[in-house]
């Protein structure tokens, strides 16, 4: 399951990669969105599935599988969050965008696979 930190960080480096900048400011404007809402991802809030969607086509992942990761994130409720895990686990992840946009486009800030996680032990 990805957090909105993680799903945050794959587009910045999606942004990065189709316009050579990965700001809050440019997510937005990708986003069609203010920067405080993008600002407010990187902990304070969760991305809302209307982003979440957005965020998904924007970069050709599976809108499914990170609606699921958001809501899970926001759930409070064990028997909600287990039924958006269930329903995560139906579709696939992203594929490894960070390493793609890393090969693409040059960065000065070290790019972290937040993938490593995943692999199976």
């Amino acid at each position: 399951m990805l957090s909105s930190i993680d799903i945050l960080q794959l587009l910045r480096a999606e942004v990065l990669r189709r316009t050579g900048t990965g700001t809050d400011y440019r997510i937005a404007k990708e986003m069609e969105t203010t920067q405080s809402c993008v600002c407010g991802w990187k902990g304070r809030r969760t991305i809302d599935a209307k982003y979440a969607i957005k965020i998904a086509h924007y970069c050709g992942w599976d809108a499914r599988y990170l609606v699921a990761c958001v809501e899970f994130e926001r759930a409070r409720d064990p028997g909600a969050r287990a039924f958006w895990s269930d329903l995560a686990a139906q579709f696939s992840p992203p594929q490894r965008t960070v390493n793609k946009a890393k090969a693409a486009a040059p960065c000065k800030a070290p790019i972290v696979d937040i993938f490593a996680h995943f692999a199976a032990p």
